[in-house]
């Protein structure tokens, strides 16, 4: 008990440097200690003119990284980060509420250029369209989501799948690239 007390002041106090650091550019509603999770090693960085949005009751578990570079992050109430998650933002990531998201999930609303044969690729910029993620979401580990995707309400990832195109029915979903196994 006085140890899941400690857990919760540590994050108490990531909170408030995120706070003081961020200031109006990370926005939360803590109506309790237990109402926001910010465990160790989490990265979180936002850029000028970018948000960073948390609903009530978000656990982000440990190693997490939320990037905001040119865009925003917006995740709904309920939703659960397990350890070493990355969400990338250049345009807009907006996240429903009700999520599950598995350990090792990467989230990127851009991908590079490669279409200029004279130019380095490293040089050539992004390719950007936002990502909806609907609400009652469940992606298994070691998934990713790419550039404009959308995912509609109830829908499961499984483990270890790329979702490239979007989803449109509930359902459980798997595969490189995914593709229903199973309707709910």
């Amino acid at each position: 008990m006085i140890g899941k007390g400690i857990k919760y002041l540590r994050s108490l106090m990531r909170i408030v440097v995120l706070k003081i650091r961020y200031s109006n550019r990370i926005e939360f509603k803590i109506k309790n200690l237990k109402s926001l999770y910010i465990g160790k090693g989490v990265k979180i960085r936002i850029s000028k003119g970018n948000v960073l949005s948390l609903g009530n009751n978000v656990y982000i578990e440990d190693y997490c990284s939320f990037e905001c570079i040119n865009g925003s992050i917006y995740i709904g109430e309920n939703t659960f980060f397990n350890t070493n998650n990355k969400v990338v933002s250049l345009e807009k990531i907006s996240i429903g509420s009700d999520c599950l998201f598995g350990p090792n999930i990467g989230i990127f609303d851009h991908d590079h250029r490669y279409d200029i044969s004279d130019k380095p690729i490293i040089s050539q910029g992004y390719n950007t369209k936002e990502i909806n993620i609907g609400n009652n979401i469940w992606i298994g580990c070691n998934s990713t989501i790419t550039r404009g995707v959308n995912i509609c309400d109830k829908v499961i990832v499984a483990a270890n799948s790329v979702v490239t195109k979007n989803i449109v029915n509930k359902g459980v979903y798997g595969g490189v690239p995914v593709k229903l196994i199973k309707e709910l």
